[in-house]
């Protein structure tokens, strides 16, 4: 008996609505009162069993002498059904799996070298309506001096703000200067002091460019769902940082 409930389970069923399909099978048509003496369920469990069973197309009533009365469903009959049922859903697999692509992207990642990697990476932040940089500035101002003010130029003229947290030096203290011509904000971390990388954070997703011993390589990755965690990440740095680089902390 377990081993047939377990099988039930299997397509569908819940352990009562197992239970109440087999007690009918024995019994044939019967009413709710002999269903659930037969099933061992209380009788109010027993008829809200019994719609669900309707309703899944394992059970169906009718009223006999003006009380109502259920049956079972012809085992045969119910594995018609759901050979049915997995025909059609196997017909629109195809149609679901394009939809899901289109609502649950995984990660996509893109590999950039040099110079001229980084200076895509760059041009791909400007599609966005804000970006979110943090890291260490000055490591970049010594790769991109030109390309640091040509981006700047293009940034400002399509109206996209920039937040930065970058380290305490004197390329970040001058380029806080022109924050407010500059459509930018820049605060401060002294943790960033000796990490000579930055990470951008716009739209759906983050880029990745790492400076260390003059070796320039970056990662563009889109993913919305990481891309809102890294933005609550920065958020949160954001209150922490430092809004004057001098001002000593107490």
């Amino acid at each position: 008996m377990d081993q047939l409930q377990s099988h039930l389970q299997r397509v569908g069923l819940k352990d009562k609505e197992a239970k109440v399909y087999l007690a009918l099978l024995r019994l044939g048509k019967s009413k709710v009162t002999a269903i659930s003496q037969e099933s061992g369920l209380l009788r109010t469990t027993t008829y809200e069993t019994l719609k669900n069973l309707v309703r899944k197309g394992f059970v169906s009533s009718f009223d006999f002498e003006k009380v109502q009365h259920f049956i079972a469903a012809n085992p045969r009959r119910v594995l018609e059904d759901l050979d049915a049922r997995m025909h059609a859903f196997k017909e629109v697999l195809p149609t679901l799996d394009a939809y899901k692509n289109t609502t649950l992207k995984p990660f996509e990642v893109e590999h950039f070298e040099g110079k001229a990697g980084v200076r895509s990476i760059l041009h791909d932040t400007l599609t966005s309506k804000e970006i979110l940089v943090f890291g260490n500035f000055k490591s970049f101002k010594d790769h991109f001096t030109y390309e640091e003010e040509k981006y700047v130029r293009e940034r400002v003229e399509k109206g996209i703000p920039l937040r930065m947290l970058s380290e305490i030096s004197d390329a970040t203290t001058k380029l806080k200067e022109g924050d407010s011509v500059e459509l930018r904000e820049v605060r401060f971390i002294e943790e960033y002091q000796d990490t000579p990388s930055e990470v951008f954070i716009y739209g759906d997703k983050l880029a990745f460019i790492t400076y260390a011993a003059g070796d320039l390589h970056g990662a563009i990755v889109s993913n919305g769902q990481v891309a809102k965690l890294m933005k609550n990440h920065f958020e949160a740095l954001w209150k922490c940082a430092k809004i004057d680089p001098f001002k000593v902390s107490e």
